[in-house]
């Protein structure tokens, strides 16, 4: 498949339309008449003379788009049709001086297009082009046949020449379009988090008195520390120890950073944090939460805490 080339700007489309059907000995109401189908003496129109009428795409949803496929009268027969395929699902069969419109989900589509000469169903063929089509907004589709050679060719044309071109138009009727708009919903990002810069999270990890090994009573805290790392991957943590004042300062010091240590490894081993996330801190018994001077006061100071910074964009 190859890329859509936009055509170059028409000018005076509805000038040369009329020139050549001056030329032609051809008028709209023969091209009516050749849009007419006869059978067991029932008559049916083929064509709509109606006069064009501009959709306001503001009424389109937000994941629709307004689709015109235009094709001029020129020297193609007038029984010559173009099928047209929207990802591979008929649309129309265009006959010269005809245009048909059709509202469809917006982004990139595979619009194909099939001389009925060929004597082919198939709507992926070679003459099929990736097109990008903006939401809530009308494009306009020239389709073309080349005189000699029969290839098919596509092309977006701008409003104001399509509107021209429009205007002397037909619309083309009674065939029914095999096109189904099942767009998806647009489904409106999670707005990000907002994560307060060195706001502490209270781990809950407490530890028995000159220890560093985490209980597993404490492992649902820990766990919830790295789903929300996971969640949010801009995210790193600090882990603060924390000790009683029982014992130097000196050894309290290093006891805390073990605790640190211990709550990192268990992030890493078992809820597969990466190492350089997490960043370990060890502040003896100089940042209490509670009294010393009680058994439930120290065993609340023998904590350790989280402090996760999130990178800001």
């Amino acid at each position: 498949m190859k890329e859509m080339q936009v055509k170059k700007p028409l000018k005076n489309s509805a000038l040369v339309t009329s020139v050549l059907v001056a030329m032609l000995g051809l008028s709209h109401t023969a091209a009516a008449e050749d849009a007419m189908r006869h059978k067991d003496h029932i008559t049916w129109t083929k064509s709509a003379n109606t006069p064009f009428v501009a959709i306001n795409p503001n009424t389109l949803a937000a994941n629709e788009a307004n689709l015109f496929f235009i094709r001029p009268l020129d020297k193609d027969g007038l029984q010559t049709s173009a099928n047209i395929g929207i990802d591979g699902r008929f649309q129309v069969s265009l006959q010269p001086g005809h245009y048909s419109q059709v509202s469809y989900c917006s982004g990139q589509h595979n619009i194909s297009v099939a001389p009925t000469g060929l004597k082919t169903n198939d709507l992926s063929n070679a003459f099929s082009h990736i097109v990008e089509f903006a939401p809530q907004q009308n494009h306009y589709i020239y389709v073309d046949i080349d005189n000699s050679t029969g290839q098919p060719s596509l092309s977006k044309l701008e409003e104001a020449d399509a509107k021209k071109l429009l205007s002397t138009q037909l619309k083309q009727t009674h065939q029914i379009s095999r096109v189904v708009a099942n767009c998806p919903e647009i489904v409106e990002p999670e707005p990000a988090i907002k994560v307060e810069i060195d706001k502490p999270i209270n781990l809950e990890v407490l530890f028995e008195f000159d220890k560093a090994v985490v209980q597993p009573v404490f492992n649902q805290y820990i766990e919830a520390v790295a789903n929300f790392m996971h969640k949010y991957p801009e995210t790193t943590t600090v882990i603060e120890g924390h000790t009683d004042s029982k014992g130097s300062d000196s050894y309290n010091m290093k006891l805390s950073q073990r605790r640190a240590e211990a709550v990192k490894q268990e992030l890493v081993v078992k809820y597969g944090i990466a190492p350089n996330r997490l960043r370990t801190v060890g502040y003896g018994e100089t940042r209490p939460v509670d009294t010393n001077a009680t058994a439930t006061g120290r065993h609340n100071n023998r904590r350790v805490v989280a402090m996760v910074s999130a990178t800001q964009k």
